[in-house]
C-alpha cells in the first residue's frame, strides 16, 4: 500500500532517488541528538519530486538488535525532538499535506479489488 512515510528500521530508497532528493535533512538533530521525523521528512520529499512511497509486510525480523535506534537516548531528549521536529514538518509540509494525501489516497483506491 502507498503511504505517507515509512520509519526508518528499515527503509530502502533506490541510491539515485536518494541522492536527488538530498538524503537525510541534518537539521533534524544536532550532533549526539536523535533524528526523529527525519525518515518521514524524507518520504515527504520523495512525495513532492513525484516518487512513490508504499508500505509492504516482509518476513518478521527482530527489532532493536544491538540496541540501535532512539531509545539509546533520554526519553526528555527524545520528547523534545519529536516536537521540534514535528513543527517543523509542519511548517514546511503544511500547505502541500492535502496534495500529498490526496495522492497516496488513490493510488490505494486503484489497489483495492474491484466487485
Amino acid at each position: 500500500m502507498f503511504v505517507e512515510g515509512v520509519s526508518i528500521g528499515p527503509i530502502f530508497f533506490r541510491r539515485h532517488v536518494f541522492q536527488a532528493l538530498g538524503g537525510f535533512d541534518l537539521n533534524f538533530s544536532g550532533p549526539g541528538e536523535p533524528g526523529i521525523l527525519s525518515d518521514h521528512d524524507l518520504c515527504l520529499r520523495a512525495w513532492k519530486a513525484g516518487f512513490h512511497v508504499g508500505l509492504f509486510g516482509p518476513v518478521p525480523f527482530e527489532r532493536r538488535v544491538g540496541q540501535q535506534g532512539t531509545v539509546l537516548f533520554s526519553k526528555a531528549e527524545r520528547i523534545r525532538n519529536f516536537k521540534d521536529n514535528l513543527a517543523r514538518i509542519k511548517a514546511k509540509y503544511g500547505a502541500e499535506y492535502q496534495e500529498i494525501e490526496s495522492r497516496f489516497g488513490s493510488l490505494n483506491a486503484r489497489l483495492l479489488p474491484h466487485s
